[in-house]
Order: C-alpha cells, then sequence, then structure tokens
C-alpha cells in the first residue's frame, strides 16, 4: 500500500476529530465539503489523492487545516478506498472518534446549524457505543433530472434543493440456509423511485436477492459493450443507503466497505448523509469506461442509472414526498434522522418507516 504524505503540516492537536477523505479530480466540490464540514467544528481532515489532475491536490495542499496523502495505487483493489482509509485511521486517529465521509457527503445531526460536532459526540464517549448508522440522503431540485449547481458553500445555503421524505429502515431479509446475522438496510429515494417504488422494493424477499447476486458469478467476464444491456435485463439489488461515517478506532479496526465497519455496538442515533449525486455533472462522473474500470461489479449500478435517466420521459425527480431541505430540523421532523430511527440499528425494532406525507395523512 503506497500511502505518500505530501503536506507540511506540522503544527496541529494530533487529538483533535479528524474527518477522513478519499478525492479525485474535485476541485470545485472539495470547497463545498470542506467550508461544510468546518461549520460543525472540524478542525482537521486527512485527505487522500488518487490522481487527480485538475488541481485538488494543489488546492487542499494550500489548505491550512488539511494532513495530505496521495496515492496512483488502483482504487478497486483498495476495497474503493476502504483499506486506505483503514490505514491512516490506524496512523492518526487511534483510541479517538473519526469520520470518513467522501466528497459529496455533508453530515447531518440534530443541531448541526449551532452545536458542533465534538460536542454532539461528547455524551458518547463514556459509553460502550463503537460506531453511529447514517442515512445516504439523494438531494436533488425541481430541475430537469434534479440537477444542483453547488460550486461553493454559499451555493449550499442559497439553492433550493429537495430530499424524499418515505424511507423504510428494516431486517434485511436471509437465505434460509445462511448463518443469521442482524443486517439492515434503508430502502427509498429519487434512485429507488426512478425503477421502482419504496413499497415494491420493501417487499422483496431473500430469494429476489439471491437471484440478483448471481450476477457476481460471471460480470467479471463481461465486455464494456454489453455493460448496458446487463443493466437493464438483470435483476437489480438494493443499491446500499447506509453508511457508517463516525468510528471509535480500536487497534484492529477495519473498514470492510466503504459503508461498513467491523465495530458493531452502533449508537442509538441515526444520522443523516446529504448525497450530491445529482450534481450537473453527474453523467461525466458516471462515464461508462471509467465506471467499467474502478467500480464495483463492473460499475454495473452506475450503467443502470445512467440508462434510465436516458430513457425516462419525465425530467423531474419532484413527487408527492418531496420536502424542501431546510436545515437538519427538516430530516428530525420527518423522523429520518434521530434517536427514533436509531432503534433499529440497537435492535430494539426490525422495521421503521419514516414520517412522509403520504403516511400523515394517513394518520
Amino acid at each position: 500500500m503506497n500511502l505518500q504524505r505530501v503536506d507540511r503540516l506540522s503544527n496541529y492537536d494530533s487529538e483533535t476529530l479528524k474527518l477522513y477523505c478519499p478525492v479525485r479530480d474535485e476541485v470545485s466540490l472539495v470547497k463545498v465539503f470542506l467550508d461544510y464540514h468546518r461549520h460543525i467544528g472540524i478542525k482537521l481532515f486527512v485527505f487522500l489523492d488518487n490522481g487527480s489532475i485538475d488541481g485538488t491536490l494543489e488546492y487542499l495542499l494550500a489548505q491550512p487545516d488539511c494532513i495530505v496523502y496521495k496515492t496512483n495505487d488502483s482504487y478497486s483493489k483498495s476495497n474503493y478506498a476502504a483499506d486506505w482509509i483503514t490505514e491512516l485511521m490506524s496512523r492518526h486517529s487511534l483510541s479517538q472518534w473519526a469520520i470518513y465521509l467522501d466528497c459529496d457527503e455533508l453530515l447531518v445531526y440534530e443541531g448541526c446549524e449551532h452545536i458542533t460536532l465534538s460536542e454532539f459526540l461528547e455524551s458518547y464517549r463514556a459509553t460502550q457505543y463503537d460506531s453511529f448508522a447514517g442515512i445516504m440522503l439523494d438531494v436533488y431540485s425541481a430541475k430537469p433530472n434534479g440537477e444542483i449547481e453547488i460550486s461553493s458553500y454559499e451555493d449550499l445555503l442559497n439553492e433550493i434543493f429537495y430530499v424524499d421524505s418515505d424511507y423504510v429502515m428494516r431486517r434485511r431479509p436471509q437465505k434460509p440456509w445462511a448463518k443469521k446475522r442482524r443486517l439492515i438496510e434503508i430502502i427509498g429515494g429519487p434512485r429507488c423511485r426512478l425503477h421502482s417504488s419504496v413499497d415494491k422494493d420493501s417487499n422483496r424477499s431473500w430469494f429476489a436477492y439471491f437471484i440478483a447476486g448471481q450476477v457476481d458469478r460471471f460480470i467479471r467476464f463481461v465486455p464494456l459493450s454489453f455493460m448496458p444491456l446487463l443493466s437493464r435485463l438483470w435483476p437489480r439489488p438494493l443499491f446500499t443507503q447506509y453508511k457508517t461515517p463516525i468510528n471509535y478506532i480500536k487497534k484492529g479496526f477495519r473498514y470492510t466497505s466503504s459503508h461498513d465497519c467491523i465495530n458493531v455496538n452502533r449508537a442509538p442515533y441515526q444520522l443523516g448523509i446529504l448525497h450530491l449525486k445529482f450534481r450537473k455533472d453527474l453523467m461525466q462522473k458516471i462515464e461508462p469506461k471509467f465506471s467499467y474500470d474502478n467500480h464495483f461489479q463492473q460499475g454495473l449500478e452506475r450503467f443502470r442509472l445512467r440508462g434510465v435517466l436516458r430513457r425516462r420521459k419525465s425530467l423531474s425527480l419532484m413527487y408527492s414526498n418531496s420536502v424542501q431541505y431546510v436545515g437538519s430540523q427538516t430530516l428530525a421532523e420527518h423522523l429520518i434522522i434521530g434517536k427514533k430511527p436509531g432503534e433499529v440499528w440497537v435492535e430494539t425494532s426490525d422495521y421503521f418507516r419514516t414520517s412522509s406525507l403520504s403516511n400523515r395523512s394517513c394518520c
């Protein structure tokens, strides 16, 4: 693993809470990412640049609060950056809380507009909990294909954008012969609606997952030219809509993927992660050759998204359960973040549905 530190930062508090992030060609987005998380009290960032050519690395090296590494190693062979982040956390955050987010993700918790993340974590420092789960919320606008244009923190404050308010958190169905594990999945969001619906996907059984998973047996042999057809014909699994962005780093800690880790003592609180997926450059980001060479299952999910965006007749992502995001209280009011949805992660409940507008009208 070739991770080379390239910054000259030396005067910093090694005990401070750190946010880790892998980047590649995100010079405009990284400015938003930094400013947003500085506003919630993050004082030190650890970035790993994987071959940027757009000025991202140079921008990060000019920042007074960024430890910067670079590598030209394979993103896919690093378990999609999870192995890199595990190594860096072992160097800089042992016996501390640490945060891991991608550059298009913004962390949200109740009151984050006026409570720092360190203050939020204070009540969990002397507990048995070592991990927080978070729901990934694709944000979108009323423009065609939900395009959002955010290149500065001011854009983030001024842009009108929306999130879905109808989500299901449930215990994932397992094959009858599999070793019983309590796996939680989250269902909902605009990408779910592009392919199906919350109700339909919530009724899928273990057999549907079993069939969809068989693609792993042969997908590495599928040529790039066949991927659009495969993405349209092969049964669709549910994409992962949660992450464990905050963890207490002990010796031997590791991320098993970019979404999960070996820590199992989840805090009874669900965080929110605003996912800036539907940016104006989305189609460029999910370009077929890059997706095929660098992403999970040869980028199969990215081919699905690219195909459905091109085929759909209605360009709007708006629907009856779209709610305008005006701050963390938007998510708390709809029970998307907080202690109530957090019960699913601590075995208090195997099923929870957020307080969507349609659910409210039925009450």
